[in-house]
């Protein structure tokens, strides 16, 4: 677990990209073939790290990410949490652990001086309707185009460019807490690999590795100290099992990649 508390103290930038419903053994997949540089530069030979997801689609798992409860290495008994909402009974808070009494994480960054952004993705992100505004709702800033939602066949490249114009145009050493849901790797995959008619576990490594060359531009672009993670929120069943999709519970669905580091 890193020490979440004193980096925040010290005023460091955190961003938090979510590679919106990616399976874990697509992206470990991907990783060992060489078809995600720009990521495999973070992971480094160790590769992705194998976790249990609190939600089986986008809405929970991510209300559940910004209240501080963070996907979980399976197995694990009250593991050390990096952010965690005070509350009776909370367990895992160590030493490093940032602990919060405002009701999300980005409200207790904003209440400490940070300016804090959501960009993306899928249609909980859209600001469309009471359930696209959620999300957005808990920042102070979101930035969504249809040109950045699963629905494009460019959403990670617009959304890198709406990501790095954003940074370009920080006035400040304001520190930022910035949430990334790249929402290509979400159903339809298939726009991603030629003359495939369904999403299936190519699709969306094909997805995943368009999102990588453009996901290059933004860690490019982020500003240093950084505390970095990137995690899937669920994964997708493409018929195992007779399963088609997310909101169910299947080992696919809750098992998800992630990473966490400090950028120097």
């Amino acid at each position: 677990m890193l020490d979440a508390a004193t980096h925040i103290a010290a005023g460091g930038d955190i961003v938090w990209i979510t590679l919106d419903s990616l399976r874990h053994d697509v992206a470990v997949a991907a990783h060992a073939a060489g078809q995600t540089p720009n990521l495999a530069a973070l992971l480094g030979p160790d590769g992705w790290q194998r976790r249990h997801s609190p939600g089986s689609f986008t809405l929970p798992a991510h209300q559940a990410f910004l209240t501080g409860f963070l996907p979980d290495p399976p197995g694990a008994f009250r593991p050390p949490r990096m952010f965690a909402g005070s509350f009776a009974g909370a367990v895992g808070v160590r030493p490093g652990t940032f602990v919060f009494e405002e009701p999300s994480l980005p409200g207790a960054l904003a209440a400490r001086g940070y300016r804090t952004a959501c960009f993306g993705g899928v249609g909980f992100f859209s600001g469309r309707g009471a359930f696209g505004r959620i999300i957005p709702d808990l920042f102070g800033e979101w930035y969504w185009s249809p040109a950045t939602g699963p629905q494009s066949s460019i959403s990670t490249a617009a959304l890198a460019d709406t990501v790095c114009a954003w940074y370009a145009d920080l006035a400040t050493d304001r520190p930022v807490f910035a949430l990334i849901n790249v929402a290509t790797t979400h159903t339809p995959t298939h726009l991603h690999l030629p003359d495939a008619r369904r999403d299936t576990v190519a699709s969306q490594a094909a997805a995943l590795a368009y999102s990588d060359q453009e996901l290059g531009r933004v860690l490019a672009a982020l500003r240093r100290p950084t505390l970095l993670v990137i995690c899937s929120d669920h994964g997708d069943c493409f018929g195992e099992d007779g399963y088609h999709g997310h909101g169910v519970a299947h080992p696919h669905v809750w098992t998800v990649p992630y990473w966490e580091g400090i950028l120097p």
